[in-house]
Parts: C-alpha cells; structure tokens; sequence
C-alpha cells in the first residue's frame, strides 16, 4: 500500500510532538494528585481510589502515546522504503543501475588504498552525486564488514563489531544533505533520520515520566536519546530543507 503525502506528515509530527504530550499528561496527573492530597474533606481512602483511577489512566494515556510513536516509526520505514526505490520505466531503471555499478566500480579501489568512507560520503554529498551515494548505500555496509575481518583490514580491527546502525547513519545523512528532498531517495533518507532519532526520544519520555520523573536512570536514558536526535539535527545543519517539508 502506498504511504500519502499526508500520512507521512502525520506520523513525522507525530514523532515531534509525543514527548511534550507524555510530559503534559504526566504533569496534568501531578497536579491533580496533589489537589486531591490537599482536600480535607475526602477519606484518606477515598483519596487514594481516586489517585489510583488518575494513574490508571495515565497509564493509558502514555501507551496510547507510545503505540503511535511505534505506528509513525512503521509508516516512515515503509514509506522510506518506496520512496527509494528507482523510479521510471524499465530503461530508466536500468540506467540507474548502470550508473550505481559504475559509481561503485570508482569508489571501491579507492576505499581499498586506504580513503576514508567519511571523506568518500562527504565528497559524494557536496557534489550532489546519486549515483555514488546510492552505490554506497548498496555496498559499503557490506564491504566494511568484509574488510573487518581480512586480516589487517580496517587497522587489523578484526574482532571488534562494526557498528552498521552508525554506518547507515552516516550514510543517511550524507544522502539528505547531498539530494535534500529529492521526493526519491533524499527523502527517504531524511524520513529514515527522523524515525531513528525521534522514536527512542518518545520511549524514554514515556518510561521516564511514568516513573514519576525521579528515576535518575531513566533520566539519564531520557538525556541521552535527545543528544542523538540532536546530533542527527545538527549533522544535516548544512541542507538548506528543513527536516518538516521532507514529510
């Protein structure tokens, strides 16, 4: 099923704004906790049936919040999916693949004498080239992780794990910085960048104000999720399309 415009749109804000309606909900709860703590004329019974109903509650209002961040995580992903698929009739489509094969064919011997794949993606952003950062969309996961276990490969770094989500990032962010929003593989991209750094963000909110906001683990989780997702931000400071109109 092909994901609209509008659906797009509306799991991206979706993804936006969770985080601010776990907090209010969670603050709402407080503040009517403490009013009914300070009524005198209710038992101490009665006040906690009722405390036990607003959690409750709360409690229901925070899955909702969680289910649709993971629902506009799911329509991102498969929108993504088909917006990076080639485009075109038959011969457009071979075109592309001839031009991503021999892309792949420049980049390759240069990542084996050595080049950086930072600096090979940088470049391939700068000068808006599709061709090569499809290739390496395609390829240079697999080919790190090959390189890995040669003997020697990647600085003898045979027996560390690579790090394939930091990889696909890299990528990612190359190809929304290079080709912006393309409404191709730029946008999917971006929608991909979103997803990854937005859904962890509403999860640790939604763990951490359930708590009760105290819990310095989940406060620390909470800290740490918003970093990504800014860090995600500022790597694609440098594309003139605000992340919104990718949706």
């Amino acid at each position: 099923m092909t994901i609209t415009l509008q659906q797009r749109q509306k799991a991206w804000t979706v993804l936006t704004e969770a985080p601010d309606q776990a907090r209010a909900a969670a603050k709402t709860t407080t503040t009517k906790i403490e009013e009914i703590r300070a009524n005198e004329n209710w038992s101490d019974k009665h006040k906690a049936e009722q405390i036990a109903k607003l959690q409750e509650d709360l409690d229901r209002q925070l899955a909702t919040i969680r289910k649709d961040a993971d629902d506009a995580r799911d329509v991102l992903a498969a929108a993504a999916e088909e917006l990076a698929q080639p485009q075109g009739d038959t011969n457009t489509q071979l075109l592309h693949e001839t031009r991503t094969g021999r892309a792949w064919a420049r980049v390759r011997p240069q990542l084996e004498a050595g080049r950086s794949h930072r600096e090979i993606l940088k470049e391939a952003a700068d000068r808006r080239d599709h061709a090569t950062l499809t290739a390496l969309a395609a390829e240079l996961p697999a080919y790190l992780e090959a390189a890995r276990t040669r003997p020697g490969g990647l600085a003898g770094r045979a027996t560390q794990p690579l790090d394939m989500a930091g990889v696909r990032r890299e990528i990612d962010i190359a190809t929304a910085r290079g080709l912006g929003d393309d409404k191709g593989f730029g946008t999917a991209a971006r929608l991909r960048l979103h997803a990854a750094s937005a859904h962890p963000v509403v999860h640790t909110v939604v763990d951490h104000v359930r708590g009760g906001g105290g819990n310095l683990t989940t406060a620390f989780r909470v800290k740490y999720a918003q970093q990504e997702a800014e860090a995600t931000t500022a790597a694609l400071a440098g594309d003139g399309d605000s992340g919104s109109d990718a949706a």
